[in-house]
């Protein structure tokens, strides 16, 4: 019988606890045939109530080894499943919870994804039970995926071709024009439009006036020919007087 097999504690010294000649309690702990050992032991057997609490213990630790088990295993078969997810794609999920920040959104089976709640709207101070409700089937895009955490839009992607189609744009107008026409904000909305009217009507006829002393000047210069036409008539009427004389 080993020292640590006499009491529950610490013993430093046998005969602190037997001595020769006593007599003894011992309950055999392990029988070893092969080598033709017996392990024996002076501490008291537990009971029948301890056996079934130390074997609910085992069954609870054992039950705690297998639920992580299968969690580590949903974990690597998830992380795989995201790696078909793209950024930008659109897909439909099911609303599985809503939250003062946001809703997760169930997009595959065991993916869950987030769509917060400035992703739903461009309005502030809104409610997310607004605009979803548990169970729900939405239509969402993915804005990025980092790690396990995948991030959710509602919000429907703005497409340029869609925003300038329908719309006439001059050649020389930006894209904050283009925005501003496709939200319906007009120049004149603005302070200082009258003012800046103005001063480009007053640029575009600066041209037009630099012009016109060109355009009649041309006359005056078509004149002249038939001035010098005149003057070589009255020299040649004149020759044969000169003659004759």
């Amino acid at each position: 019988m080993h020292i640590s097999e006499l009491t529950n504690g610490f013993v430093e010294n046998v005969s602190d606890v037997v001595s020769e000649e006593q007599d003894v309690t011992v309950w055999i702990k392990s029988i070893d045939s092969e080598k033709g050992r017996i392990s024996l032991t002076m501490k008291p057997p537990p009971s029948a109530e301890e056996m079934e609490a130390i074997a609910a213990k085992e069954a609870e630790r054992e039950a705690k080894f297998q639920e992580r088990k299968q969690q580590k295993k949903a974990a690597e078969a998830a992380m795989s499943k995201l790696k078909s997810v793209k950024k930008g794609q659109q897909i439909e999920g099911v609303v599985k919870s809503i939250q003062p920040f946001g809703a997760f959104v169930e997009i595959q089976d065991g993916i869950e994804g987030l769509v917060h709640v400035t992703e739903m709207s461009d309005d502030y101070n809104i409610e997310v039970s607004d605009f979803v409700t548990v169970g729900q089937t939405v239509n969402v895009r993915i804005l990025g995926v980092d790690g396990a955490k995948v991030k959710l839009s509602m919000k429907e992607k703005m497409d340029l071709k869609e925003m300038v189609q329908g719309i006439q744009v001059e050649a020389s107008a930006g894209i904050m024009e283009v925005a501003f026409k496709t939200k319906g904000v007009t120049p004149a909305q603005f302070p200082g439009f009258d003012a800046l009217e103005a001063a480009q009507a007053a640029a575009a006829a600066e041209p037009e006036a630099a012009a016109e002393p060109e355009a009649a000047a041309e006359p005056e210069a078509a004149a002249e020919e038939p001035a010098a036409e005149v003057s070589d008539d009255a020299s040649a009427s004149a020759d044969p007087e000169d003659s004759s004389a």
